[in-house]
């Protein structure tokens, strides 16, 4: 069912990267929309689908830690502002 690329040139970088767009495209095919089915079943085996997904995904990742990071690091320096205002009673 879930073929796996076995090279040992590309071994576990591979993998991480590879995995996620082929379970994405696993997941497609065995639940497919009413339209595309035919397209899923192309899609299946196809390992340039897979790494197109799995640019998606970790495109898609990294937009969120971007802005995880962005918020914890903007709720911090607005403590920090309001921590000197407590102390001094001026705003920074």
């Amino acid at each position: 069912m879930l073929k796996v690329i076995t090279f040992p040139i590309w071994g576990v970088f591979w993998l991480l990267f590879y995995l996620p767009g082929k379970l994405i495209i696993e997941f497609q095919y065995l639940f497919p929309e009413w339209g595309p089915v035919i397209g899923s079943g192309r899609r299946k085996d196809s390992v340039v689908a897979a790494i197109i997904k799995s640019f998606g995904f970790w495109i898609a990742v990294a937009v969120a830690i971007f802005f995880l990071v962005a918020m914890v690091s903007n709720q911090k320096e607005q403590e920090k502002r309001h921590h000197n205002f407590e102390e001094t009673g001026e705003m920074q």
